[in-house]
């Protein structure tokens, strides 16, 4: 669709309703992934990708901050059994009934990582992720270093690094999980195949 003078995926997602059908738009699993064989052994490189979210029922979404989130971009695999998805998304702040952060999620680890940058509904914002396999953790070598900058017309945030796990890419995705409607534009999903220089796997034996 055009939004915003932008040509972009438009993702809108909506609660079920218990007296009738549901409200246009609602499907649980809405959302639109890639999915790449783990024998490839691929090592994701650089993401960009810009994004903006509406939150269709903010009362309810800030209500229970933790169940509602909105304009995820994660890396899977998404098998529910697994939970094992980790990425960007945004949320409800618990403390600002009217404010939104978006936080790095890694489900391995059963809670949320450190907010990246406060956000606003209908602004548009440019994330960079990069992703640093030839530099070894020096407090955990099983760790991937990630660095995350985010951009609006007005700010920037300060470069943000990650640690997570060395998994070779398997599947990446963008969907919401609450009622509200994102915007996706200009996606651009760098990788390549394992070298040397990358160091080990989380899969290598």
């Amino acid at each position: 669709v055009d939004f915003d003078g932008s040509r972009c995926i438009k993702i809108t997602t909506s609660h079920p309703r218990l007296d009738g059908p549901s409200l246009p738009g609602h499907n649980t699993h809405g959302g639109l992934k890639k999915e790449f064989a783990a024998a490839e052994k691929l090592c994701v490189r650089q993401v960009k990708y810009r994004f903006c979210f509406t939150d269709l029922d903010p009362t309810e979404s800030h209500s229970d901050p933790y169940e509602h989130g909105f304009a995820f971009f994660t890396f899977g695999p998404y098998e529910k059994s697994l939970q094992l998805q980790k990425g960007l998304l945004v949320e409800p702040s618990q403390h600002d009934p009217t404010a939104y952060q978006l936080v790095w999620w890694d489900q391995a680890l059963g809670h949320d990582g450190p907010t990246i940058m406060r956000v606003r509904q209908g602004t548009w914002y440019e994330v960079l992720m990069t992703f640093d396999w030839r530099t070894t953790d020096q407090t955990d070598p099983n760790n991937l270093l990630a660095y995350i900058t985010v951009t609006d017309r007005e700010t920037s945030s300060p470069q943000m690094t990650i640690k997570t796990s060395r998994e070779p890419l398997t599947s990446f995705g963008i969907y919401n999980s609450s009622a509200s409607v994102s915007h996706f534009s200009s996606i651009s999903v760098r990788y390549s195949k394992q070298t040397s220089r990358d160091g080990s796997l989380s899969t290598d034996e």
